[in-house]
């Protein structure tokens, strides 16, 4: 599902941010501060953000991550889920 939304190969994004691959001029710098900011302090997050795929075609994604913690409490990785609304945008 990530390959054919993002159009990135697996390849391509393993060990990379999505930040690098996917924000393109149409990105909100805040949204992604506060992504920043959460997964800096292994803490939930819930917002809408829009990435571009290579090429420029933009569409957005409502996007949760939840911080995943180890036995002991300590934060070991991070679950994303994204959808994409792109199509509710147009309606707004």
């Amino acid at each position: 599902a990530f390959v054919r939304l993002t159009k990135t190969g697996s390849e391509e994004a393993r060990g990379k941010s999505p930040q690098y691959f996917l924000c393109g001029p149409e990105t909100n710098k805040k949204t992604l501060l506060l992504i920043a900011e959460a997964l800096e302090h292994c803490q939930a997050i819930q917002t809408e953000v829009t990435n571009h795929v290579p090429g420029g075609e933009k569409y957005w994604l409502d996007l949760r991550i939840d911080p995943v913690f180890n036995e002991v409490g300590h934060c070991t990785h991070f679950v994303c889920v994204g959808r994409n609304i792109t199509q509710r945008k147009l309606w707004e």
